[in-house]
């Protein structure tokens, strides 16, 4: 049986994800009030598994009396009785001293940690996971205890791990096919460099002159062994720039290898700034409603003017300024060649891959829409409102003929009462509850044929 402990420093909200997943349609046996009121226990049930959840006091290692000092203990006790640990922070107030004290703490314990970063209340603040990176874990996953986000992807992580491995050790089950990632940009901004430093061997031409490699080139590599495939791309040019033939071949193989790609990493020249050719770049992206991550390289060359410490909030703020409608993809600022912040673009390419292959069941869907349209319903228009009859999610086998990003198919009875407004507000609110970080919706709106059941009652 699985022994879970729930461990962080005080206030990052421990106990109320401990409810949350209490309370989270499982079945409950019994609650047991701890050795101390700091330690609580529940045991808890959930496909045919069995997991025993602790809940633990806020860790200070500055304890200084001695009901300080007993809680440490009560601690100590739960680390030793674990299999798997839940290392709880604050999303709001971001990493902290004490997070990384604690982190150091937890690594002698050679256990599994999943990093769980609470209080990510808006789809939005998914990119401060990114900050949590430093503390070295390789499982992060953004949650709200308060509202219920994240819980169900977590839950399934902790019941799921090692599960297979140790109880069907002599299977071979066939490998995962690997995710594609077309690295694209300008020529010069540095995507040679840093597949180099992804791969971490020098497997592509390096070069100060732009445009050095000219073909799609793919690497094989891994993280976290899971397997990922990169298509190192030339750099896209202004078309009155390209040369007869060879350049505008080059285009038209860039732009092929982004069609072929699962996630695009769009890597951008910092101290360049956006340029209006980037913004063509990225509209291809959104052209092809391809996943993506921005990649702000060469900020070694920007140390004066761009705060280290900062660089998640500053580079969010450019993106949300320059690039509006890449905003749902989450920006990592690094230095290719001095190879820093290597370990964010990592985390968010695992974070991205997970996303862009989630699937909501068409239960949870239709209520999501059950509960939006009664909600906030639309406008009516010439007397007549917008119904939506069903609403469900495409399922992303992963191959190449399914769709590229999250897809939502709805049957309505007038598309003609379909606004875009209203369309925007709805990706707003699907994002809130679902977050889809770093994917672009894809929306296949159809008008209902026959009388059809209404999705919502009145």
């Amino acid at each position: 049986m699985k022994v879970v402990a729930i461990i962080g420093r005080p206030n990052v909200g421990k106990s109320l994800l401990f409810n949350r997943i209490c309370c989270k349609e499982l079945s409950l046996v019994h609650d047991i009030p701890g050795v101390t009121r700091d330690r609580i226990i529940s045991f808890i049930h959930r496909d045919g598994q069995k997991a025993m959840l602790i809940d633990t006091g806020g860790l200070d290692f500055n304890s200084k009396t001695n009901l300080e000092k007993s809680l440490f203990e009560q601690i100590e006790i739960s680390l030793t009785e674990a299999t798997h640990i839940l290392f709880v922070v604050d999303g709001r107030t971001g990493l902290t001293p004490l997070d990384l004290e604690i982190g150091k703490f937890l690594k002698k314990r050679h256990k599994p940690v999943f990093v769980v970063v609470n209080k990510i209340d808006d789809p939005k603040l998914e990119n401060n996971t990114l900050d949590f990176v430093a503390l070295g874990f390789d499982t992060i996953f953004p949650v709200s205890a308060a509202h219920n986000r994240g819980i169900e992807e977590l839950l399934r992580s902790i019941f799921v791990s090692d599960s297979i491995v140790t109880e069907q050790k002599d299977l071979k089950l066939p490998a995962a096919p690997p995710t594609r990632i077309a690295v694209i940009g300008q020529p010069n901004a540095g995507k040679s460099t840093l597949i180099n430093g992804l791969i971490g061997e020098k497997r592509l031409v390096v070069d100060e002159h732009p445009g050095t490699t000219h073909d799609a080139v793919d690497v094989d590599f891994s993280i976290a062994g899971l397997p990922f495939t990169l298509i190192d791309t030339a750099g896209l040019r202004k078309k009155n720039k390209l040369q007869p033939g060879l350049e505008s071949k080059i285009a038209g193989r860039t732009v092929h290898a982004i069609n072929r790609s699962h996630i695009v990493l769009f890597v951008i020249d910092a101290e360049k700034g956006i340029s209006l050719q980037d913004k063509k770049i990225g509209g291809l992206i959104q052209k092809a409603f391809r996943p993506c991550i921005i990649v702000l390289n060469k900020i070694d060359l920007l140390e004066n003017s761009f705060d280290r410490r900062n660089w998640g909030k500053e580079s969010r703020l450019l993106i949300q300024r320059e690039l509006p409608f890449l905003s749902y993809a989450p920006v990592v600022a690094l230095s290719a060649e001095k190879k820093w912040n290597y370990q964010s673009l990592f985390t968010a390419i695992l974070l991205v891959d997970q996303e862009r292959k989630k699937c909501i069941p068409t239960h949870d869907v239709a209520e999501f829409f059950q509960r939006t349209l009664h909600q906030f319903p639309p406008q009516p228009i010439q007397g007549k409102r917008l119904k939506i009859y069903y609403a469900t999610q495409l399922k992303n086998k992963d191959s190449s003929k399914g769709p590229p990003c999250p897809t939502f198919v709805l049957f309505v009875n007038n598309l003609k009462l379909l606004k875009a407004a209203y369309k925007k507000f709805l990706e707003g609110k699907l994002r809130q509850t679902f977050a889809f970080t770093g994917c672009p919706i894809l929306w296949k709106w159809k008008k209902a044929q026959g009388k059809k059941t209404l999705l919502i009652q009145k």
